[in-house]
């Protein structure tokens, strides 16, 4: 059996090596309630407390064996706001306001996103590496991919728009290349001034609930269109190393079965590689340690479920939760809103 690692976790507690299905810690006196979609900071695995978006993390690293997280004062409220657009199926807006998040995406959608108010400097790490967001600034996110904010020292506020994969199939088929049905953009931030325009006159479609759906959907193939004209496409790598194959091994591990009870042990047996190497080569591979993007999954695949109307009592150890508490926790910790609230407002009639 191997021993327990000691990490500061999103919910303050102890987080141990085996990664099966999340074990519910107790509840502090002191922590605050769950119920308002405003939420404070909390802090990422290894680093100071700062708050984060799907997810979180600062790229530090464990904390070594034994050492405990240091309290620091709060941040600023945020405030996150979500709904399905009305006339077109499978299009979700986020409007994320006074955040001091470090924002994770991880969704089974294409995001697009742009910043609408700086409080300081937002540096995003994606694909091409980090870079800073700046007001001229579209953020692409493709199905399955994951992007985080790699610094932030300011409040501000962000608008998503997701797409899901099979509306764009649905809308776009005869216009669209099965290159770009199954689309990998070579570019994952575009400076384009307009295109950031565009994207603010098709929210303010989308979330218009008397607009016309004629209109919107114009918008949404115009917008879609010149998104991945400008982006352009990547091809798949010819040739990946051991080293890669292992790594999108653990992946599909994690992607396929995060409901259950998976260990790094049964990650090196399937592997054939050193439980260490793994996990230093994962971390430094997709930015974040295996145990925080197994945790990521299972709140993608959470808000996947609740999307189709599964309840949140149900949803929750079917993702690999301990009950629904402790999935209210992590969404809170994650996404500033609670699974109850999100199924409220995707399933509103």
């Amino acid at each position: 059996m191997s021993k327990p690692v000691v990490e500061p976790s999103a919910d303050s507690e102890i987080v141990m090596q085996a990664l099966g299905p999340e074990v519910s810690p107790p509840r502090h006196p002191s922590m605050p309630s769950l119920i308002s979609t405003r939420s404070t900071a909390h802090a990422p695995f290894g680093g100071a407390r700062t708050p984060a978006w799907p997810g979180l993390f600062d790229g530090t690293g464990p904390v070594p064996h034994g050492e405990l997280p240091h309290e620091t004062p709060a941040k600023p409220l945020d405030e996150v706001a979500l709904h399905r657009a009305r006339n077109l199926p499978g299009i979700e807006l986020w409007s994320i306001r006074q955040s001091s998040r470090m924002w994770t995406i991880l969704q089974s959608s294409y995001t697009f996103g742009v910043v609408e108010r700086f409080g300081g400097e937002l540096h995003w790490r994606g694909p091409e590496g980090t870079a800073p967001l700046t007001p001229t600034t579209t953020l692409l996110v493709e199905p399955g991919e994951l992007q985080a904010s790699a610094q932030i020292n300011a409040p501000c506020d962000l608008d998503l728009i997701l797409v899901a994969p099979e509306t764009v199939q649905r809308e776009f088929d005869r216009d669209l290349s099965d290159e770009q049905r199954t689309h990998r953009f070579a570019s994952h931030r575009l400076e384009d001034l307009g295109l950031v325009g565009h994207f603010r006159r098709l929210w303010q479609a989308l979330s218009d609930p008397q607009a016309n759906p004629v209109e919107q959907q114009s918008l949404l193939r115009t917008y879609l269109h010149a998104v991945f004209d400008r982006a352009g496409s990547r091809s798949q790598p010819s040739q990946a190393t051991r080293c890669e194959k292992a790594l999108e091994q653990i992946r599909t591990m994690i992607n396929t079965r995060h409901q259950e009870r998976l260990t790094l042990d049964a990650f090196a047996l399937e592997t054939g590689f050193s439980k260490f190497y793994l996990e230093r080569s994962f971390h430094e591979r997709f930015g974040l340690p295996i145990h925080q993007y197994l945790k990521k999954v299972r709140v993608s695949r959470a808000l996947d479920m609740l999307r189709k109307g599964i309840r949140p009592s149900v949803v929750s150890t079917k993702v690999g939760f301990a009950d629904q508490p402790h999935m209210t926790r992590v969404f809170r910790d994650e996404l500033g809103i609670t699974p109850r609230k999100f199924f409220t407002a995707v399933n509103a009639t």
